[in-house]
């Protein structure tokens, strides 16, 4: 086998099997503080390097990530929000892509879902919010 030959052939498999560009980059969503309170507040900050087009925020996992799911739609370039049809009027964003939820309620528990559009591609990360009493 050439040299780096197991490399390619491996990330050739991950590509087969995951459907994963090796040039996609990775994001995950940190929890701010990582156990909020009922009555408290959250931020859901993406940890993404690249150039943001557009950062889609929804109250969803998996393939229900439809308008119907969706909180907020922000452009950092011109700072435009459009609100999606489960914006409670407790949601912000900020420049950096991060949604805050305040006066935190057990109903905002479950999955949310960051959507970021790039030039070329989009990524997308899910995390589990629990709210504590």
């Amino acid at each position: 086998m050439p040299p780096g030959g197991a490399a390619r052939l491996l990330g050739a498999a991950a590509f087969l099997i995951f459907g994963v560009n090796a040039s996609t980059p990775l994001i995950s969503i940190k929890l701010i503080p990582e156990s909020p309170m009922v009555g408290g507040q959250v931020v859901l900050t993406p940890s993404y390097n690249g150039t943001m087009y557009n950062v889609y925020w929804y109250r969803a996992a998996g393939h229900a990530l439809y308008e119907q799911n969706s909180i907020l739609a922000y452009n950092p370039e011109f700072n435009l929000t459009h609100f999606g049809n489960n914006f409670s009027g407790r949601e912000t964003t900020y420049d950096d892509g991060s949604l805050k939820i305040t006066n935190l309620t057990f109903g905002d528990a479950g999955s949310y879902t960051v959507e970021i559009t790039t030039a070329s591609d989009s990524v997308q990360a899910t995390v589990q919010l629990t709210v504590s009493a």
